[in-house]
């Protein structure tokens, strides 16, 4: 009895010793299975995490690569857009001297004032003649200081009438004052007037007055500005032979255009230079009208600008055809004559003596 006791005691402890192991055996492999699995997803977020990282991590160095500042933006991309850097200024350049002759300069502005120039363009008119004059020493006697002779300057107007508005002087001042003061005898859009081109009538003038007050010694020039050719109310007043600028190819008024070239070629015979400034289109007959009555070649003695507003591009070719190329200004007298054309001829320096060798 006892022993069956025993027996059953003993059977029941071993089941319970194996219902032990097989829990534990179990819950071993359950736990197992989690951390299985724990470890298998952690390895899947890493795989899937690396090619992240990996961006990311370009993505810096190309932000710390893009974030460089720049030498115009020392802040970088906090100063936002940089803005477009300023081009470098092209240099000043040199101011050009007034050209100076080495003679006395007589110069004689003959300006058309006709009905067809419009305000607007005789403002421009009247600058272009004060850039001009402002470019030149105005004065009666030679300064072998300044380097050279100094120059007077008159005006004559023309229109129907030809008036001698400034007589040569060599008084900037008043020369200026009366340049200022010039008004249009006949001004554009004024219905109650006339104001024809009378170029002969004013030519004749310029060489009377030339002719009779200027200095002997010295350049002469005529300058004469105009819009148009010669016209008169004798001309036709519209067809294929008007002097109106009416059509494109105007024909200068016969009587007038001739007197204009007899004028113009007794000026040049007595050694006046006449620049001509013919503002517009002139057409066939108008330029060789201008032609004929500058000086040669006309290359260098006529000037078209295409309009009025196009006229200050041409002051410093103009400027360059007044003063003959052969009497520039002399040069600076040298330091041994500091007075210049005053002084007598300067004695040539005496030879520097070669030195003697040594041990003679």
């Amino acid at each position: 009895m006892c022993v069956v006791v025993l027996r059953r005691r003993r059977s029941t402890a071993i089941l319970k010793l194996q219902f032990l192991y097989f829990i534990g055996i179990w819950r071993l492999w359950q736990l197992g299975r989690g951390t299985l699995q724990r470890a298998m997803r952690a390895t899947a977020a890493l795989l899937l995490a690396a090619p992240a990282a990996a961006n990311l991590r370009g993505s810096q160095v190309r932000l710390a690569v893009a974030r460089q500042p720049r030498d115009t933006c020392p802040c970088g991309d906090a100063c936002g857009p940089c803005a477009t850097p300023a081009p470098t200024p092209a240099p000043t350049p040199a101011p050009t001297l007034p050209p100076k002759c080495s003679v006395d300069l007589d110069l004689l502005f003959v300006l058309d004032a006709s009905k067809s120039i419009t305000q607007d363009s005789w403002t421009v008119d009247l600058s272009a003649t004060q850039q001009i004059a402002d470019a030149f020493n105005f004065g009666c006697k030679d300064d072998p200081k300044v380097g050279g002779a100094q120059a007077e300057m008159g005006i004559i107007e023309f229109a129907t009438q030809s008036n001698v508005e400034q007589p040569l002087t060599c008084d900037k001042a008043t020369f200026l004052a009366t340049l200022q003061g010039l008004k249009q005898p006949c001004p554009s859009g004024d219905s109650s007037c006339h104001g024809w081109t009378y170029t002969g009538d004013a030519l004749e003038q310029a060489h009377t007055v030339l002719s009779t007050t200027s200095r002997p010694a010295g350049v002469k020039v005529a300058i004469v500005i105009t819009d148009g050719v010669p016209c008169t109310p004798d001309s036709p007043m519209s067809g294929a032979t008007t002097c109106r600028s009416i059509i494109a190819d105007p024909v200068p008024d016969k009587a007038q255009a001739a007197k204009a070239r007899q004028m113009a070629t007794t000026l040049k015979g007595e050694g006046v230079t006449v620049v001509t400034i013919a503002v517009g289109d002139f057409g066939t007959y108008g330029t060789k009208f201008i032609d004929d009555i500058s000086s040669t070649p006309s290359s260098k003695y006529v000037f078209n600008p295409s309009t009025w507003k196009d006229l200050p591009q041409s002051i410093q070719s103009i400027l360059d055809s007044i003063c003959p190329a052969d009497v520039v200004a002399a040069p600076s007298p040298p330091a041994g004559c500091p007075c210049g054309d005053a002084c007598p001829a300067c004695p040539t320096p005496a030879p520097t003596p070669v030195p003697t060798p040594a041990g003679l």
